[in-house]
């Protein structure tokens, strides 16, 4: 018996080399970047578009029913794309992306100024916020990024 329990001890002290083996899981270095880089492709891509639905929403509306039409006041919409871009700063920082982040930024700025100025704004303010987006080409630095983007996943 003396021996039996000393035989198990010494066996279950030291673990032979299988459990090692199925313990160890690696992957390349260079795997795991092009993971975390089309993850974070995928994700810029989905904030661009929604971000451009609400930017399109905006600009298209009148002046009077702009804000509450495209849901860039202080509403759930935007503060989700804001959320969205918080947790796509990070990831952007360490990438390839430099355009995508740039256009990201301009976006998260627009948001932020409607989120703070709310829905009961003046129709030349709303006017002149529609015109600065025109003027600044927004949305079609957003379809050039969206493409550049989906190129890069051939």
């Amino acid at each position: 018996l003396f021996a039996g329990v000393l035989a198990t001890f010494v066996l279950m002290r030291h673990p032979g080399p299988r459990e090692e083996a199925r313990a160890a899981y690696s992957a390349s270095p260079d795997f795991l970047e092009r993971a975390e880089f089309e993850m974070t492709r995928r994700e810029t891509l989905d904030y661009l578009r929604n971000s451009q639905y609400a930017i399109l929403d905006f600009v298209q509306a009148s002046p009077r029913e702009a804000m509450v039409r495209s849901g860039l006041g202080a509403s759930g919409r935007t503060r989700s794309l804001l959320a969205k871009k918080k947790y796509l700063n990070a990831q952007l920082e360490g990438s390839r992306m430099a355009q995508a982040k740039a256009i990201c930024d301009q976006i998260e700025l627009l948001f932020l100024e409607l989120s703070r100025l709310g829905e009961d704004l003046p129709e030349a303010e709303v006017r002149r916020i529609q015109g600065v987006i025109e003027d600044s080409r927004l949305l079609l630095k957003i379809n050039l990024v969206e493409r550049e983007l989906e190129q890069s996943e051939a």
